[in-house]
């Protein structure tokens, strides 16, 4: 076979071995892969797909005799997957957008028989291309070292392609873990420890209405955020967590974000329960109050929505549809439980309605008070164990003790509480002047808040008789 790429080309004459002439082909098949003069890869990849699909059929099979959907996932990962990443780094960056489409096509028929969420090629992939990258960090030989040391000690049901940690280890170390905030970073840490090494068993670790209203169960509030059904749901979950965490906690600190994370996830396992336990009322369908939900999704609904409300006006991908960030919650909600039947509606609505009590509800208030008290008690500790020393005499106020919680506000409100926090100082005494009469500090101190109004009320009439000059500039200008 001849491959040449030129627009006008002769036949070149045949060659010969020993008087012997060669007969030239248009394509040969090698290892399964068929190559062809101008290298296009159509007929592989139709010929990979047809054999997917032909055992697409024992997938549906066994979703008709009732197996469990890990059972399916393992099944899909070794028969299809297998097949659909033959040779994928020859023929898949010359491959078509059509031909991607199809292979796409796939997967998304798997994903509806099984009810789970499947990585797509190019996510495979990319997880191919960074094991290079990967294998270089200094670091890598200790994560080889410990991962192997953990999986000798882990429980029967996480033995397997553990490709969603794979994906996770990917994401990481293509983000840098230099990059990641810490309480993030921590949170993610969390969840994949716990599940290598599980707290407590999945069936006691999710939280039902049976579990947690009638047996009492309470701990499943702090557990069932923590756990993951597999190891694709800690991937997807915490991927959102990373780059939510990236934003949210760069704007709201370290402390409040953790504040944050912690009462979300009590409150979006609460109001779970209030809203499977109204429907079972409502419906006298008891089928309600025994579904056990898991995961750390419903808390990144409500992180969804923090973030919604702290960034406006963008733009955010649902499935790739470009939905008003205002939506996209909504959008991202239903998308995700048509695509995926499997998932939980109700923990995901959860999710969404604790945001909305913290971005249009008392929840935020009362969290900041909670802040503010938390560290004017800090202070007062203090302030106390300095006047009980054996040197004190006299009044001492420090005002600096302990920096206010301002990770609750947005960056306009923090902006005026830092000015007025400074205008509010209340400085030491100072000698008396020699001339004149002294003001009293809280006088000088109404004088200082005064005059930051009126500088304030003029630049705001500033900026307003500007813009209107440059409104009549452009009106002549038409």
């Amino acid at each position: 076979m001849i491959v040449d790429f030129r627009k006008s080309t002769v036949p070149p004459p045949p060659p010969s071995v020993m008087d012997s002439p060669i007969t030239s082909v248009e394509s040969f098949r090698f290892l399964g892969t068929t190559i062809t003069q101008d290298l296009k890869w159509e007929p592989t990849i139709s010929s990979l797909i047809k054999k997917a699909q032909q055992r697409m059929y024992f997938l549906r099979q066994l979703r008709k005799a009732k197996l469990p959907a890990q059972m399916l996932v393992q099944f899909y990962t070794a028969i299809i997957e297998s097949i659909l990443t033959s040779s994928v780094t020859v023929w898949f960056a010359g491959a078509t957008v059509r031909d991607k489409q199809r292979l796409q096509r796939i997967v998304r028929s798997a994903e509806e028989v099984i009810g789970r969420s499947l990585p797509s090629l190019q996510d495979l992939l990319q997880v191919i291309a960074n094991t290079s990258s990967i294998a270089k960090s200094p670091i890598f030989g200790i994560v080889v070292v410990v991962f192997f040391f953990f999986s000798k000690k882990m429980r029967p049901r996480h033995r397997g392609s553990n490709l969603g940690l794979l994906l996770l280890g990917s994401q990481l170390f293509q983000v840098g873990l230099s990059n990641i905030p810490p309480v993030t970073l921590a949170v993610l840490a969390l969840n994949a420890y716990l599940y290598l090494f599980p707290a407590a068993p999945l069936m006691k670790a999710c939280i039902s209405v049976d579990q947690v209203y009638w047996l009492k169960d309470w701990r499943r509030f702090l557990l069932s955020p923590l756990h993951h059904a597999d190891d694709m749901h800690l991937y997807f979950n915490m991927v959102s967590l990373l780059w939510k965490g990236k934003r949210l906690e760069g704007l709201l600190g370290g402390p409040f974000f953790l504040f944050v994370l912690t009462v979300f996830s009590v409150l979006t396992g609460l109001v779970y329960v209030l809203l499977e336990g109204a429907l079972t009322e409502l419906t006298q369908d008891y089928s309600f109050s025994m579904q056990c939900a898991v995961g750390f999704s419903g808390v990144l609904f409500g992180l969804k929505v923090l973030v919604n409300h702290y960034f406006p006006g963008s733009v955010s991908y649902v499935m790739g549809i470009p939905i008003s960030s205002r939506y996209a919650s909504w959008a991202e909600l239903v998308l995700i439980h048509i695509t995926s039947p499997g998932t939980s509606f109700i923990g995901h609505l959860s999710g969404i309605l604790v945001g909305l009590l913290y971005t249009s509800g008392p929840l935020k208030a009362v969290m900041q008070k909670f802040a503010d008290m938390v560290t004017s008690n800090r202070a007062g500790f203090r302030q106390r164990a300095q006047n009980s020393s054996p040197n004190y005499s006299g009044y001492n106020m420090h005002t600096h003790n302990s920096p206010d919680l301002t990770g609750a506000l947005t960056e306009e409100e923090q902006l005026e509480r830092a000015i007025r926090n400074s205008l509010n100082e209340r400085e030491p005494p100072r000698p008396a002047p020699p001339y004149g009469f002294q003001l009293s500090h809280e006088e000088m101190r109404l004088q200082r808040l005064r005059r930051f109004e009126q500088q304030r009320r003029r630049a705001s009439r500033w900026r307003l008789g500007h813009r209107a000059k440059g409104d009549r500039v452009l009106g002549l200008v038409e």
